[in-house]
């Protein structure tokens, strides 16, 4: 049975979970709500920290404790302050993937201790913050890790993605807290990331919408914000609570009205002035369309799909501004914030096929060796012991290749590892190799292809040939014997 994966898409603000089994995959429910979205939340509390739901709950009694998601100082690379306790957002983040693999774990029935997170776009090869994300990994518990960019799994989505040809240019708009644009070729498990543009567009629309917020109720939220101690800071997280939900519920309709808190006057928000709150993101997304297609080389005449995806993506105005600047359809998912997480599973489905064969010696003790892809990457962990036997098609050992896929290592025939070679968390390539005798059955399956059985009376000379080994015994015993390689 094919090992479960988890996938992970932590977002800044809010975290979609999946579970892959085999050629299966399904989105995971959040235990305090029951909805597909989780809240990336972390609060710290007397008894250690906790998690989504019941952080959010926490986050009244002691806001100073609460962050709305460690992914924001992950991409700053920068430490949090949680009341006087400095964290970093890698140990945060570990706490918090520990607690969904828990949860996961709870849900599945049995441990799965392989994941897939998703990264932003942003997070090129050789970018630290993903040895922050993949350390964050290891230290939850999974013992592989394995990375792959929002935008690859965006347009991976099997609901906007499904049936694109090997080969196909896509452009992904992947709209959450960050707004990222980028070209992504489609080849199926090796689909790859071209070029891409990345803005702060949907921090930077919520800090206008928190700013109308207070200017249209100066008189009655500036004192609430101006609170001392955990009031003040409380009232500022209801308040960004507060218009991103007014933000999303306009997906529907043409204005809405709400109050803060039952006793504090409405607030009334429209479509019209939403959509002028975001105009300068939307300029920002037409401009970045052109600018990726341009560092590519491509032009929107080579596309074979546009993708739109993300919370941001129930903006109205978010799907006409793209048709008019590339002037082809868009494709958007039915819930678009659950686009990369359904792409990362279908992209994870995939892991049995990142399998690197060895080749096939023919001596009783032989070389395995395997092509590192890429040339170089990480041995993560050897799951054959040395001594241990293992079977034809079993995987010896996992590689993380330089983009961090993780490729399985196959023994391409029953043996017994005899020695590693190279240590786990070494850097290995361009090939790896290890040691490693045939079983009986193997060599009774595989025969040798010229053998010898000689008997003598008396004593006997070993002597090689250009075109093998010939070999003699005492009466009674035979010998098996091996054609060598013919020298030049």
């Amino acid at each position: 049975m094919a090992e479960p994966i988890l996938v992970v898409d932590v977002g800044t603000s809010a975290t979609r979970v999946a579970l892959v089994v085999g050629d299966q995959s399904g989105l995971l429910r959040e235990p305090g709500t029951g909805s597909l979205v989780w809240p990336s939340s972390v609060c710290l509390d007397d008894t250690g920290y906790v998690f989504g739901t019941v952080a959010e709950r926490r986050k009244r009694a002691i806001p100073r404790r609460y962050i709305d998601g460690p992914r924001r100082a992950v991409d700053a690379q920068a430490s949090m302050w949680l009341e006087g306790r400095e964290i970093t957002g890698g140990e945060a983040l570990s706490a918090y993937l520990a607690a969904v693999r828990g949860e996961a774990r709870q849900q599945y029935g049995a441990n799965v201790d392989r994941v897939t997170l998703t990264t932003p776009a942003s997070y090129l090869a050789g970018d630290p913050r993903r040895d922050v994300l993949s350390a964050a990994g290891e230290a939850a518990g999974f013992s592989d890790v394995e990375l792959v960019s929002s935008a690859v799994a965006a347009a991976l989505d099997p609901e906007t993605g499904g049936g694109l040809p090997g080969g196909t240019l896509v452009l992904a708009c992947v709209l959450g807290a960050t707004w990222t644009v980028a070209l992504v070729q489609v080849r199926g498990n090796y689909t790859a990331q071209l070029a891409q543009e990345t803005s702060a567009a949907g921090h930077d629309l919520d800090a206008l919408l928190i700013n109308d917020l207070r200017s249209e109720g100066r008189t009655w939220l500036e004192p609430l914000l101006a609170a001392p101690g955990d009031a003040g800071l409380r009232a500022y997280y209801e308040a960004i609570d507060f218009v991103r939900r007014l933000k999303h519920q306009l997906a529907d309709t043409e204005e809405v009205t709400d109050h803060l808190t039952p006793i504090t006057p409405p607030y009334r928000l429209t479509r019209e002035w939403l959509a002028a709150f975001a105009e300068p993101a939307l300029r920002w997304l037409a401009t970045s369309c052109h600018t990726v297609l341009a560092a590519a080389g491509a032009t929107p005449a080579d596309l074979g799909a546009v993708v739109l995806a993300g919370g941001g993506a129930r903006l109205p105005m978010a799907e006409p501004t793209l048709r008019a600047t590339l002037g082809h359809p868009v494709r958007r998912a039915t819930e678009p914030e659950l686009a990369v997480a359904r792409g990362a599973a279908r992209w994870s489905v995939g892991a049995p096929s990142r399998a690197v064969q060895a080749d096939r010696p023919s001596w009783r003790i032989e070389p395995v060796a395997w092509d590192i892809p890429g040339g170089r990457g990480e041995l993560v962990r050897w799951l054959v012991a040395e001594g241990q036997p293992y079977t034809a098609g079993a995987v010896v050992a996992h590689v993380r290749a330089p983009d961090d896929r993780v490729f399985d290592l196959v023994a391409p025939k029953a043996g017994t590892l005899l020695a590693h070679r190279a240590a786990a968390g070494q850097q290995v390539g361009p090939v790896l190799v290890a040691s490693a005798a045939k079983t009986p059955k193997a060599l009774a399956e595989h025969p040798p292809p010229l053998q010898h059985r000689l008997e003598v009376a008396g004593s006997w000379l070993l002597t090689p040939t250009a075109s093998g080994w010939w070999s003699a015994t005492a009466p009674g015993a035979t010998c098996d014997t091996a054609r060598s390689a013919k020298r030049p």
